[in-house]
Parts: C-alpha cells; sequence; structure tokens
C-alpha cells in the first residue's frame, strides 16, 4: 500500500474508534436543576394543571395520610363516622349512616353535621367524598385553638374553587381556582394537616394550599358553624356520600365527646 494511502487509513480508524468501540466511555454531561425561592411568610397557592389520581404522588409533595378502613393496623388512625349519630348530630340538612358512609340527601342554606369527637393539636383530617351535581361543593371544620372554628371549602363555583376562609384583612391568598377540578359522579379525597404553626390543604396528593399560622387568621362563617366549636365536622350543599371521614392523630390522642 502506497505510504499516502497506510497514514490516511491509520487517520480514519483513530478517528471512529471511539464511536464504534463498544467499551469506549461516554463523555459525562451534567444537570442543573433550579428550586424556585419560596417565601415561608406567604400562604403557597399552585397554578394546578390537573390533579393527580390517588395515588400517585408528584415529586416534593410530602406524604400525607390516606383513607382507609380503620383496623389495617395504621397508628393514631381514627375512623369517624361510627361515631355519628344523625339525630343528635346534624346541624341542618337531612343526613344518615349506612353502609359505613356518611350520606348527605339534602341541598341548600349548608347542610352540616358535626363529629362528637375534639382532635388533638395536631392531625390529618381526612374526608373521601363525591357529589352528583356539582354547586358549591363540601367543606371541612375544624377547631382553632384561638376559639371558635375555621374550615377548608373545595368544589364551589361548580367544582372549581378552593380555599380556607380567612379573617377580614387578611393579606396572604389562601385560596384558588382550577376548572374542572372537581368532576360529578367522581371520588376525591381532600385532606387538612394541621400543626401547630402551619396548615396544609390536598385534593388526593396534590397540595393546594400551604399556610404559617398561629390561626387568628383563619375563621369560618355562620353557614358552617357548629354547636359546639371544639368537635370536627363537615358540610356540603348538595347531596353528598362521604365514603371516609377520619383522623390520622399525630403525636397525641383525641377525645371521643359522647
Amino acid at each position: 500500500m502506497p505510504r499516502l494511502s497506510y497514514l490516511l487509513v491509520l487517520c480514519l480508524v483513530a478517528i471512529c474508534a471511539p464511536a464504534c468501540n463498544p467499551f469506549a466511555k461516554p463523555t459525562p454531561t451534567t444537570t442543573t436543576t433550579t428550586t424556585p425561592a419560596v417565601d415561608p411568610g406567604i400562604a403557597t397557592v399552585p397554578n394546578l394543571q390537573g390533579v393527580p389520581a390517588p395515588g400517585t404522588q408528584p415529586a416534593g409533595t410530602q406524604p400525607i395520610a390516606q383513607p382507609g378502613n380503620v383496623g389495617t393496623g395504621v397508628p393514631g388512625r381514627v375512623n369517624l363516622i361510627p361515631f355519628i349519630d344523625p339525630q343528635r348530630d346534624a346541624v341542618h340538612g337531612r343526613w344518615a349512616v349506612g353502609d359505613g358512609k356518611l350520606l348527605c340527601s339534602d341541598q341548600s342554606f349548608v347542610p352540616r353535621v358535626q363529629i362528637p369527637y375534639q382532635p388533638p393539636a395536631e392531625y390529618d383530617f381526612i374526608v373521601t367524598f363525591s357529589q352528583a351535581n356539582l354547586r358549591n361543593g363540601v367543606s371541612l371544620i375544624m377547631p382553632n385553638p384561638n376559639g371558635g372554628s375555621f374550615h377548608w371549602a373545595i368544589g364551589g363555583n361548580s367544582g372549581s374553587d378552593y380555599g380556607f376562609q380567612a379573617a377580614p384583612g387578611v393579606l396572604a391568598k389562601l385560596s384558588g381556582n382550577q376548572a374542572n377540578l372537581i368532576q360529578p359522579n367522581t371520588e376525591y379525597t381532600t385532606t387538612v394537616q394541621v400543626r401547630r404553626a402551619e396548615v396544609k390543604a390536598y385534593l388526593n396528593m396534590t397540595l393546594l394550599v400551604q399556610h404559617p399560622t398561629d390561626f387568628r387568621d383563619l375563621v369560618t362563617d355562620g353557614w358552617r358553624r357548629l354547636n359546639d366549636t371544639r368537635l370536627l365536622g363537615v358540610a356540603c350543599d348538595d347531596p353528598t356520600t362521604f365514603r371516609y371521614v377520619q383522623v390520622q392523630e399525630i403525636g397525641a390522642v383525641g377525645r371521643r365527646t359522647r
């Protein structure tokens, strides 16, 4: 082979060898992830792009208590539906307990029922519900450590609204709106995590609102007022099936009042 051709072949082999060699080590690449800063003094209300189905959890979401039947060995889990006597505990509207579910067959003027159970200082309030018709959604009513109650509502405005009721003059954004957040005849779980200095609210496993608080900025209204504000309660404004109404006690035990 002429010397010039031989040198050309050697050059081509040297150039192609890394790409053809199955054992050649690839050049490492670096991915940089930027985490946006969040002011801890402001409630976090995400711009939702759809809510994952139960059992899916987006990266970075704090694990939350999931509903389920009591007796599965979950420490601190309390099933509240067996505590309810609709004849004694209904504050407004027609309520019944059947097949282990809490049923509201009424509408308008916010039917509500209080539960003869006083939660500890820290807990998860877990409610699984479905509605055939969407109008004003459901509400979870909780005792305020400073007296009175506060509530979380979801599914208002035909399934789009969610939020905590803020005291007058509160500037923090405690509510939001997402079209088609709640669909009719579909079961959802909403959870409120109550801690000594913070509340979080979820739909299925998506965090909707996170708010640092001393609870002075959280209130309820006359439509959701309970006879005994030390207790938990649920409310709706259309016929609703509550499949689960549960508490996950955190660090202490709640008290059944009857």
